[in-house]
């Protein structure tokens, strides 16, 4: 366990740290001209880690620069979402053809991949010939340098009893309407939302590292859940959409209802874990957190 006496810098540098480290690697996958298709993926993720410590600090910056802030990553990660998202159909294709033993079925989905290949050439030649690169480097420098300023005035009792709370309350909120409607987007938002609270307990997990690590163990367990369940999801559209071309009817069908059986097993393990890690309300396990803190701060 961390006893630094000082344990409120410690994780008020981490916070900056991080937030300075994630700037300075998205640059360098906006300058990037080679793996292409990785780099736009890291670029999102780290924009995803950024908006999880934005919730994080919420309330020790004005609603404005929250905005301001929340809106600008959010968009990013929309205007190049065009450029990943034929890569996540390839990924998501490779990974969903090893579930199959039917040659036919391999046949359907490699064809698909191939054309997916070509289309992905095209589109990103577009993202390096175009002007989109060069306008946010520049932003996210000018970005750096403004978010330093603004986390001087962060309190940590405010990330754990605001920033914290406010994330495990909206997975808890978007878990329970998963268990309602039990609708593939609605899975899809509780993913995003448990991916935030999972980056958030990575940046606070030095209150107490082998209590929190195994919160993060299962965090990333149900991501992995939630994550299978948006790839069957998306096959199951492109199944519609007649992008895995079959001729063979019956096949398609037996396919169709592969999926709805492997998204019905994900959905029970998903909720099953569910009801585990969020078994306590938003109020009580970040009071957990906050004992955990002064028990430090006062070592």
């Amino acid at each position: 366990m961390t006893t630094n006496k000082d344990i409120t810098d410690f994780l008020l540098k981490k916070i900056y740290n991080e937030l300075n480290a994630l700037h300075l690697s998205s640059i360098r996958f906006l300058q990037s001209r080679s793996r292409i298709h990785i780099c736009i993926h890291e670029l999102r993720t780290n924009n995803k880690k950024i908006r999880a410590l934005l919730r994080l600090i919420k309330s020790d910056i004005s609603a404005n620069d929250y905005i301001l802030y929340n809106s600008f990553y959010r968009d990013m990660n929309r205007d190049i979402a065009v450029y990943r998202d034929i890569s996540s159909q390839i990924e998501l294709l490779s990974n969903i053809k090893k579930n199959f033993r039917n040659e036919l079925v391999k046949k359907a989905v490699n064809d698909a991949i191939k054309q997916f290949k070509i289309n992905r050439k095209v589109v990103l030649q577009l993202y390096l010939s175009g002007n989109l690169r060069n306008d946010y480097m520049q932003a996210l420098e000018e970005k750096t340098i403004s978010l330093n300023i603004l986390t001087e005035e962060i309190k940590i009792e405010n990330v754990i009893g605001k920033g914290v709370k406010s994330s495990y309350r909206n997975a808890v909120k978007l878990f329970n309407k998963c268990l309602k409607t039990n609708n593939d987007d609605d899975f899809h938002e509780w993913r995003k939302n448990v991916k935030y609270l999972l980056y958030q307990f990575k940046t606070i997990r030095s209150l107490w590292p082998s209590v929190i690590n195994a919160y993060i163990s299962e965090l990333n367990l149900l991501s992995s859940y939630l994550g299978n369940i948006h790839d069957l999801s998306l096959f199951k559209v492109l199944l519609t959409q007649n992008q895995i071309k079959t001729e063979n009817q019956q096949l398609k069908k037996s396919l169709q209802a592969s999926v709805r059986n492997q998204l019905h097993q994900l959905k029970n393990k998903s909720t099953v874990l569910g009801k585990l890690i969020f078994v306590e309300k938003a109020k009580d396990f970040c009071g957990r957190l906050e004992s955990y803190y002064y028990a430090l701060k006062q070592n």
